[in-house]
């Protein structure tokens, strides 16, 4: 999984959606994403992406997602939602719950925007 990828395509493809910038428009904080052992941390305001990094900064996340990598692909390949996942424990929510309740649409979008398993996800 190139790292760099991931967050430039999500990046990219968020603030091109006008459905991110709906769902996101609102929250003004950060979201990390833990892939396996991979992090992929993304700062958010006024429903776009205006940072992002392969780790979380000192002042940390506002809330994080974490799962195996076979549990984000699937999201990724939409074959299940974001709220599936973390129903059957395959992801985990941590921090801010209600925050992360909150911006649930646009995490999912985010998820979706992850390169699908059959695009280059190990460049």
């Amino acid at each position: 999984m190139d790292v760099d990828h991931w967050r430039s395509t999500v990046t990219e493809r968020a603030n091109e959606d006008d459905r991110f910038a709906t769902a996101s428009e609102q929250f003004d904080g950060s979201v990390a994403f833990d892939v396996g052992d991979r992090t992929l941390w993304f700062k958010l305001y006024r429903g776009r992406i205006i940072d992002t990094e392969r780790y979380v900064p000192f002042f940390g996340a506002t809330f994080r997602v974490l799962g195996d990598p076979d549990a984000w692909a699937t999201v990724a390949a939409e074959e299940a939602s974001f709220t599936e996942q973390v129903r059957r424990g395959r992801l985990r929510i941590t921090g801010n719950k209600l925050e992360a309740n909150r911006m649930r649409d646009a995490t999912e979008l985010m998820m979706r925007y992850l390169p699908k398993p059959t695009e280059e996800l190990d460049a």
